[in-house]
């Protein structure tokens, strides 16, 4: 004889808790079938719902006091103990320089070899070979994109070099001679990108030289911070190491020689996504 009575407090302890009136008609149905108070009727839902308007208008106050269930955050917190516990390794490609998916930078003005440096970096590394005072772990696959030579200018610029010619070398080296921009703020260019480190699975991509695949609008912060983005993206999700060539600012009163990393000319942030800028003098 209490059945009512107790639907009712059902409705209300359910919206008490903080629940939505589908939630409250959930209970409120598992109830009404267990105890058999309107079970079986073709209204049956509709007198039960009727019973959820009527505590929400009798108890207007109702659920305004229950806890809320918070989501869990999707940030993931560690504590520093718990941090400094994890086995954590940098995966070095050129030890204490070049590390698997960084963004590297070499820059110096113009005539200082920049290209030269780096074509025997790209040698070094596609052989396995040391450069400089750097070791190099394994032969890696190297893409080096040249903008700012075509194909017979850097055809001859690689025969005076007089590389050792190897058969790792011929294996690994790819050279992709354009000879012009190739607009890396473009999101024709950056598929184009993801779809040549998908296919031929290089370990780093050089680009010479930054401003050249940009071509414009070097200094507009919006347009380099979407470059970053992308190269950073592209260089976690792939592993892939980027190594962009580039120019420093020029030098001026009281800073007749650019050597900081706010002298590479254009935008804060292509400086502040570099995970190494190394600096050429003359």
């Amino acid at each position: 004889g209490y059945r009512n009575e107790m639907l009712c407090k059902l409705g209300y302890i359910c919206l008490e808790k903080g629940m939505s009136n589908a939630e409250a008609l959930s209970l409120l149905f598992n109830a009404s079938e267990r105890w058999g108070k309107w079970k079986g009727r073709k209204d049956q839902k509709e007198r039960l719902m009727g019973v959820i308007s009527y505590c929400r208008n009798k108890y207007p106050e109702a659920g305004k006091g229950a806890v809320k269930v918070i989501e869990p955050s999707k940030f993931r917190l560690s504590s520093y103990e718990e941090f400094m516990s994890h086995n954590l390794e940098v995966e070095w490609l050129m030890p204490a320089l070049l590390h698997k998916g960084g963004i590297f930078s070499l820059s110096g003005p113009s005539g200082v070899g920049k290209t030269q440096l780096s074509l025997r970096a790209a040698a070094a590394m596609c052989t396995g070979e040391g450069f400089l005072k750097w070791q190099v772990v394994k032969p890696l696959r190297i893409l080096f994109i040249s903008m700012e030579m075509g194909p017979a200018s850097l055809q001859f610029f690689l025969n005076q070099m007089q590389l050792s010619r190897t058969e790792l070398l011929y294996k690994n080296f790819l050279i992709h001679p354009v000879g012009s921009t190739i607009h890396i703020n473009s999101k024709v260019t950056q598929s184009e990108l993801i779809r040549l480190v998908e296919e031929y699975q290089p370990d780093g991509i050089m680009y010479d030289s930054f401003g050249a695949a940009i071509s414009d609008k070097l200094e507009d912060e919006t347009n380099i911070f979407g470059i970053m983005k992308f190269v950073k993206n592209m260089s976690e999700e792939h592993g892939t190491f980027s190594w962009f060539i580039h120019h420093p600012r020029k030098a001026q009163t009281g800073n007749r020689r650019p050597d900081k990393l706010d002298d590479l000319f254009g935008s804060m942030y292509y400086g502040a996504a570099l995970d190494c800028a190394v600096g050429v003098i003359q």
